[in-house]
């Protein structure tokens, strides 16, 4: 882990070779993530176009059912009638959804680590240079 300085000893002495090396493998891991992400976004788009394309095809029919229409409804209309293969899709569109927040959430903790540790660099700088 970080050391604080102790006297008079320079960055090098301190570990800066190791807040390099895990800014690195930081950063190695934000980019990992970045990917993950456009990966389970871009899944998530593709599922969630073919359930509008499906709910659009349908909506007429399900409006004559029922008037006041709410997207979430008229899916779980949808669900009831169409049967197993659209309950996969929609459950395939929840889990792709809830794929990408975490990685999101994930991605915000990294970046966060990130600039904690730029942070102490820079004080270490600040405490050599007024040393």
């Amino acid at each position: 882990m970080l050391r604080p300085l102790l006297g008079r000893q320079s960055i090098e002495e301190c570990g800066v070779i190791m807040f390099d090396e895990e800014l690195r493998e930081l950063t190695d891991r934000r980019i990992d993530l970045a990917n993950k992400y456009a990966t389970e976004r871009k899944a998530y788009g593709e599922v969630k176009s073919e359930i509008d394309i499906i709910y659009a095809a349908h909506i007429l029919r399900l409006t004559e059912k029922r008037k006041a229409l709410g997207y979430e409804t008229g899916l779980i209309m949808l669900m009831a009638e169409l049967g197993q293969e659209f309950q996969d899709s929609y459950k395939s569109l929840i889990q792709h959804y809830n794929n990408y927040k975490a990685i999101e959430r994930m991605i915000d903790a990294v970046e966060s680590k990130i600039t904690a540790n730029q942070s102490l660099m820079r004080f270490y700088r600040e405490q050599e240079e007024r040393a």
